[in-house]
This record gives structure tokens, C-alpha cells and sequence, in this order.
């Protein structure tokens, strides 16, 4: 699996090969011969539409998105009044 690097002497970008749980924090720049410390950068996604691929968004952006117009659409909302708790059946009586 590859990992990226960045050079601390050169400051260029490389992925390194490693096995899944192998990884090191430190690798060998191959440009220079300085030491690459590991990057850790968020996952992207592929999203095919009518045939074409598209990299563009993050895995980060999306939940982003997501969190965001869940709490739009959460702001209004009021917790129902509780009565009280059923232990034995767990159910959740509410105050009419």
C-alpha cells in the first residue's frame, strides 16, 4: 500500500510501499537522500456521473456538508417533553 512523505530537506512529495500496519513515520526521500516524514491526508472519493469520474471533494468535505444541513434542518426541532422511562420494555413516554 502506498504512504505519502514529504522531504524535510527538499520539501517534495513521494509515496513509499509499504504492507497495510507496516508503514514507518520516517522514509528516504529518493531525490535528495534526506529524511520523508509521513503525511496523513484525508481519503477521496470517486464519484461517477453519466461515465465521467470526479475526484474533486474529500471524504472530510462531504461530512462537513452533511453535518452542516443536518443541524439546519435539526435547529428548529424541540426535544419532547419526557415523563418518564420504562426500564423493563424501554420505552420513552412523552408529555401530551
Amino acid at each position: 500500500m502506498l504512504f505519502g512523505y514529504e522531504c524535510q530537506k527538499c520539501h517534495k512529495r513521494f509515496d513509499a510501499d509499504f504492507p497495510i500496519g507496516k508503514a514507518t513515520r520516517m522514509a528516504p526521500c529518493p531525490f535528495c537522500k534526506g529524511t520523508g516524514k509521513r503525511v496523513y491526508e484525508g481519503t477521496s472519493i470517486a464519484v461517477k456521473i453519466n461515465g465521467h469520474t470526479s475526484m474533486s471533494s474529500t471524504f472530510g468535505e462531504q461530512m462537513k456538508k452533511r453535518n452542516t444541513e443536518a443541524a439546519h434542518r435539526m435547529k428548529d426541532r424541540k426535544p419532547p417533553k419526557l415523563v418518564g422511562y420504562d426500564y423493563g420494555g424501554g420505552k420513552v413516554v412523552e408529555a401530551r
